[in-house]
């Protein structure tokens, strides 16, 4: 995310920065939804059923990252997601 955000970003060639700001918001969250397919579907989860719920969480962890500028507090919320610590 750190790296194919910005890098798609700056391929295209959009003149309003906000119309490029989304299309690579959701550009390279296709492109990440597609690569956490293959494990959720060696889970056995539906493809079809799981691809909205995760191309929604990456869009959120994007634009976390956008907002924050850290890319490291992105990844510790994500992390926070995927196993919840208690307290």
């Amino acid at each position: 995310r750190g790296f194919m955000l910005p890098q798609v970003y700056l391929r295209l060639r959009i003149n309003r920065r906000w119309l490029r700001v989304i299309a690579a918001l959701l550009v390279s969250q296709a492109l990440f939804t597609a690569i956490h397919l293959p494990s959720w579907i060696a889970n056995g989860q539906d493809m079809l059923a799981i691809a909205p719920r995760i191309l929604a969480l990456g869009i959120f962890f994007a634009l976390f990252y956008l907002v924050t500028g850290n890319i490291f507090l992105s990844v510790g919320v994500h992390a926070l997601g995927n196993r919840p610590t208690p307290l």
